[in-house]
């Protein structure tokens, strides 16, 4: 936000205030809510609970008032007010002809705890190309903890090695072995006669195949970039690096 300075008429810089008001009232009750201002006011250093402190410059003026009486009404918080820093580490703009004055602030509401706020100061060394200092505030973000699973373990069959050709009559050649050795007689059950042939084929999936383990409910990790395009880029590269 940009506030007109305490040049300008008091109508207009009520007026501002007002459409504030308005922007404010828009936002919802819930929401977290940061200001970042040049309100070409000053506060003053006498404390207003919840609203500011008095580690500050001791001029107020009638911009100073509105400020306040602004986040009085909105329960809004001057941050720069609450820290203790050199007086250089207070000021916000200054001027060649040695004026000084903390007229550029970070305010927030209660939604943003006051213990997640941990510092707010000036900087003077950063150009910024302006007679404004560089004001900066550090957070603390909160974030809520995700419980980890414990990962359930499962062996598979090794199946992506049918990709390879010499794989692929490996297991054909074991499974037509298997099943000649197997007896199917009229009298046996379906089922029966499903199991002797399920028996063939997962003995011949794991002499030819392999097994693997994996985790069905560890976090899976993404990997959008990598289509299946990229992965026959992968093997290409694979077969030449092997070459």
């Amino acid at each position: 936000m940009y506030a007109p300075d305490i040049s300008k008429s008091k109508e207009q810089r009520e007026e501002f205030y007002i459409d504030l008001q308005k922007v404010i009232d828009q936002i919802p009750k819930d929401a977290l809510l940061i200001m970042l201002s040049d309100m070409n006011a000053r506060v003053g250093n006498m404390p207003v609970p919840g609203v500011k402190q008095r580690f500050n410059e001791g001029e107020i003026n009638d911009n100073g008032d509105l400020l306040t009486n602004l986040c009085s009404m909105n329960s809004l918080r001057i941050n720069n007010t609450f820290f203790n820093h050199k007086r250089n580490h207070k000021i916000t703009w200054s001027d060649s002809r040695g004026r000084h004055s903390t007229i550029d602030y970070i305010i927030t509401n209660r939604n943003i705890h006051p213990s997640q706020i941990l510092d707010v100061r000036a900087f003077r060394a950063p150009d910024i190309g302006s007679d404004h200092r560089m004001v900066i505030a550090k957070f603390r973000v909160s974030a809520q903890l995700t419980k980890k699973s414990t990962p359930h373990i499962i062996s598979k069959f090794n199946v992506e090695a049918f990709q390879n050709e010499s794989t692929k009559h490996l297991y054909a050649n074991r499974l037509s072995e298997k099943l000649k050795n197997i007896t199917l007689t009229p009298t046996d059950i379906t089922d029966l006669q499903w199991e002797k042939i399920q028996e063939c084929i997962v003995k011949a999936a794991e002499e030819s195949l392999g097994m693997r383990t994996v985790g069905i409910n560890a976090s899976k990790k993404s990997t959008p970039w990598f289509t299946p395009e990229m992965k026959e880029l992968a093997q290409e590269k694979r077969q030449a690096y092997l070459k």
